[in-house]
């Protein structure tokens, strides 16, 4: 029997570098033209979506900006800058952007309410209205299978004086 020694073989394969965690200008894109080097806020190209000149935020124009008071509803005061979060369904968060006071009209009633004021991005609808508006003493709120109605209650317990209700005992 013949002794048959081996070598051991090495395997050498080259590894590309790895990229290091250091950020340069280079890394930063711009959402407007999709190039390297600059971000959209900055882009010297003409934006491809509209910009608001009052929050600089993309997507909607000064005239429509959250920041200021809607045109249908009647402001009571200014709007104040405020930095408060605001927590939803689920744990959700939201950073309000301003708050007011506003008369809103639902459904024909004019409620007197606080509004906060939220990016675009933080819901989809317009206005949500809470507790703060619908728990007031002339607010009556019924909800009977899929219809919710909104009414303003008269009298004593209503604020009114002048047009007196009877209430249950």
């Amino acid at each position: 029997m013949q002794n048959v020694h081996t070598k051991p073989h090495t395997y050498t394969k080259s590894v590309p570098n790895l990229p290091h965690n250091k950020k340069t200008e280079n890394d930063k894109k711009c959402y407007n033209c999709n190039e390297y080097g600059h971000i959209s806020l900055k882009c010297p190209k003409p934006q491809r979506k509209a910009r608001c000149f009052n929050c600089q935020k993309v997507g909607h124009l000064a005239k429509d900006c959250a920041l200021q008071p809607p045109r249908n509803v009647n402001c009571v005061g200014k709007v104040e800058t405020l930095k408060n979060r605001l927590r939803g369904f689920g744990g959700g968060k939201c950073q309000t952007i301003g708050r007011c006071e506003y008369t809103i009209r639902v459904d024909g009633i004019e409620i007197q309410t606080e509004i906060f004021i939220v990016p675009d991005d933080c819901q989809a609808d317009t206005i949500i209205i809470g507790r703060s508006a619908l728990d007031q003493p002339n607010i009556k709120v019924t909800k009977e299978r899929q219809t919710l109605t909104i009414e303003k209650i008269r009298g004593k317990w209503g604020n009114e004086e002048n047009d007196p209700i009877e209430h249950e005992k």
